[in-house]
C-alpha cells in the first residue's frame, strides 16, 4: 500500500507510507491541483502531498470531511479547479486555493516527567528547565512534551531520538509522551521534535540529558577488584599446573576450561524457573542441551515493561566456543534493542545491521523474536530464518507460525523485516525450538521432523500439562528417537504459556 512516485531519470520509485505522513496506506483516488500538489483520498482521510518537499498535510472528519473513509476511484474534477471525492457517507467538494495553510513553526517543550523505581515508588515532577535527569539502572522514565500550536492540537505530530541508543528519528504520531524502561547504564540525550496540524515541523525541538547510573558490579572499582581476583586465581592455577606433568595437565586444564565455559554460558541464560513466581499472566520454561561443552544456540526472555514480555530463540551457524561468543553478543544486542521500546521488526533491523558488521563473513544467526502483550495476549513476532514455532491451544490444536519468513540475522545489512501477529488465548502455549530438535537423526537416517504428524503430536502433548514436565517429555522423546546416534547439533526448547 501507499503512494509510489516514479523517477524517470533513474527508473526507480520513491515510496511514501504512513511512516512518511500519508493518512492511510490504502489510496482511493488522486487529483492534482493548479499548484502541482496532489490531493489523495484514503481510508484514513484526505492527504495533500507537496512533491517538492515530500511533505503531507492530512485532513479528517474533524476538519469537515464526510468521513475518514473514501471509496476506491470515487474522484472527479469540477469546473474552476473544483476537486470532488466520494466517501462512505457522502461527497466532499472543495477548491484547494481556498484552503488556508498553517505555516506556524510550533515551539516544543517538555511538560513533566515521572520516574518509577523498582520498588514501585513514583516521582512525578513538572519540567522547569532541568539540565539533566538522573536515574538508577532499575528505574523507568516517562516524559511528557508538547508542540505549542493550538490550531488543532489533536493533529500535532511528534518524533524522538535517543542519542546513545539509536540514531534514527522514531515517529510517535499524536502521542506526546514516551516511556523508557531497562535503559543500559550510561549517558543519553533525548531529542524531541514536533509539528503543527499541517505537518510543519520544528526540527530544532527540545532536548534533555538522561544519566543512568550503573549497578555496583559495573563500576570501575568492582571491575578492578574482579581483575585482581582473576589475576590471583590465574596465578594459583599456573602454579598448580607447573607442579604436574606437562602433557597430563594440558589435557586436564583443557577439560576444566571447557567446563567453566559451559557453566558460564549456562549462567548467562535464564535458568531460574518459574521466572516470574509472583505473576499469574505468563509462565516460561526453557532448556538448552549443547552438542559440545558450549554451543551456539540461545534463548532469552525478559520484561520490557510490566505489561510486555520480550523473548528470543536462535541458533548461530557453527559450534563450540566461537559460536558461544557470537551467541552471547547477539543475545545482549537483542535485549538492549528491545529495551528502549522499539517494535519487534525494528529490533530485528537494528541488531541485523550491527551483526552484519561484526560477525565473520561465513557466520549468520537464525532467530525468532517476539513481544507478547500480557494484557491482551497479542503476540508480534519476527521469524528470521528460524524453525517456525507452534501455538498449542488448550484443545490440543497446533497452529504453526510459518509466515512471514525473513532473512536470517547478520548476513545482509539494511534489509527490512516483516512482522507477524497472533493472539494467544488463556492457557495457550507457545512452543519454540531450534533445528537440533526437529532435525535429530534416527538410527535409520531419517530426521524426527520428516514425519510431520509425529512432530505435531509431540508438540500437542504440552496442552494442559506443566511446562517443565512437558519440556522434559519432549526432550526425552527426542533422545529416544536418536538413541545410538551421537548428538551433532545443539537442542534448545522454550515454552511460554499465556495466563496459565
Amino acid at each position: 500500500g501507499g503512494l509510489n512516485r516514479y523517477q524517470p531519470q533513474s527508473g526507480d520509485f520513491d515510496r511514501f507510507t504512513t511512516r512518511d505522513g500519508l493518512a492511510n496506506d490504502i489510496v482511493c483516488g488522486i487529483l492534482e491541483d493548479s499548484r502541482g500538489d496532489l490531493w489523495i483520498s484514503t481510508y484514513g482521510g484526505v492527504s495533500r502531498f507537496h512533491p517538492e518537499t515530500g511533505r503531507f498535510t492530512n485532513y479528517t472528519s474533524a476538519d469537515g470531511l464526510q468521513s475518514d473513509e473514501f471509496n476506491i476511484r470515487a474522484r472527479a474534477r469540477g469546473p474552476d479547479g473544483l476537486l470532488i471525492f466520494g466517501g462512505t457517507r457522502g461527497v466532499n467538494a472543495f477548491r484547494p486555493e481556498e484552503i488556508g495553510t498553517n505555516a506556524f513553526v510550533p515551539p516544543v517543550v517538555f511538560t513533566g516527567y515521572r520516574r518509577l523505581t523498582q520498588g514501585g515508588v513514583a516521582e512525578e515532577r513538572g519540567f522547569v528547565g532541568e539540565g539533566e535527569i538522573r536515574l538508577s539502572y532499575r528505574d523507568s522514565l516517562t516524559l511528557g512534551f508538547a508542540a505549542l500550536d493550538y490550531t488543532n492540537p489533536l493533529k500535532n505530530q511528534y518524533a524522538y531520538r535517543l542519542e546513545g541508543s539509536n540514531t534514527d528519528w522514531i515517529l510517535l504520531g499524536p502521542r506526546h509522551e514516551i516511556t523508557f524502561a531497562n535503559l543500559a547504564p550510561g549517558g543519553y540525550t533525548l531529542l524531541v521534535k514536533g509539528s503543527n496540524d499541517e505537518g510543519i515541523w520544528n526540527e530544532q525541538g527540545a532536548s534533555v540529558a538522561v544519566i543512568v547510573a550503573p549497578p555496583f558490579y559495573q563500576t570501575a572499582w568492582f571491575r578492578l577488584a574482579m581483575a585482581g581476583l582473576a589475576a590471583g586465581l590465574l596465578l594459583c592455577l599456573y602454579r598448580a599446573w607447573a607442579s604436574r606433568q606437562r602433557e597430563r595437565t594440558k589435557l586436564k586444564l583443557l577439560e576444566g576450561e571447557l567446563s567453566v565455559a559451559e557453566r558460564i554460558q549456562c549462567s548467562m541464560l535464564p535458568n531460574v524457573f518459574p521466572p516470574f513466581p509472583d505473576r499469574d499472566d505468563v509462565d516460561v520454561f526453557a532448556r538448552m542441551i549443547p552438542a559440545r561443552h558450549v554451543g551456539g544456540d540461545f534463548y532469552d526472555f525478559y520484561l520490557i515493561s510490566p505489561g510486555r514480555l520480550g523473548f528470543a530463540i536462535g541458533d548461530v551457524s557453527g559450534k563450540g566456543v566461537p559460536a558461544a561468543m557470537q551467541m552471547s553478543m547477539c543475545r545482549v544486542l537483542l535485549k538492549g534493542a528491545a529495551g528502549v521500546g522499539r517494535p519487534v521488526w525494528q529490533v530485528a533491523e537494528v541488531v541485523n545491521n550491527i551483526l552484519a558488521e561484526e560477525l565473520p563473513s561465513n557466520t549468520f544467526i537464525t532467530a525468532f523474536l517476539g513481544i507478547l502483550e500480557l494484557s491482551t495476549g497479542r503476540l508480534e513476532y519476527v521469524r528470521a530464518g528460524q524453525n517456525p514455532p507452534a501455538v498449542v491451544r488448550t484443545t490440543g490444536e497446533v497452529v504453526i507460525l510459518e509466515e512471514p519468513v525473513n532473512f536470517f540475522l547478520g548476513k545482509f545489512p539494511k534489509v527490512p523485516f516483516e512482522p507477524g501477529t497472533v493472539v494467544l488465548d488463556p492457557k495457550d502455549t507457545l512452543v519454540l525450538y531450534t533445528d537440533g530438535l526437529s532435525e535429530a537423526p534416527g538410527h535409520n537416517g531419517a530426521m524426527l521432523g520428516d514425519d510431520e504428524e509425529r512432530l505435531r503430536r509431540l508438540l500437542a502433548s504440552v496442552a494442559g500439562r506443566p511446562l517443565r514436565a512437558s519440556a522434559e517429555s519432549i526432550l526425552d522423546e527426542v533422545e529416544r528417537y536418536s538413541v545410538g546416534v551421537p548428538q551433532s547439533d545443539d537442542r534448545t526448547l522454550m515454552l511460554i504459556r499465556f495466563r496459565p
